[in-house]
């Protein structure tokens, strides 16, 4: 993986949970996909689990460790 890329990825981390899910979906929508069912049934997904994660139904990582691991894992 390039510098640039570890890079980006390290700031984009550390971003809000608000900019990150908006920097996500910009990437995505970069890729201009003709399937907009499979589109459609993604943004769906997506918005069930924030949902359930909300709720709190759905288990996740703590933040700090998930941060210790992703600047481990790019670090290389």
């Amino acid at each position: 993986m390039s510098n640039l890329i570890t890079d980006i990825t390290i700031h984009a981390v550390q971003l809000p949970r608000h900019q990150r899910l908006a920097l996500a979906g910009f990437l995505l929508d970069l890729d201009n996909s003709e399937d907009t069912d499979v589109d459609a049934a993604w943004d769906e997904e997506i918005k069930s689990r924030i949902v359930a994660f909300d709720a709190g139904e759905l288990a996740a990582d703590n933040y700090a460790d998930l941060q210790t691991k992703l600047r481990e894992r790019f670090a290389r």
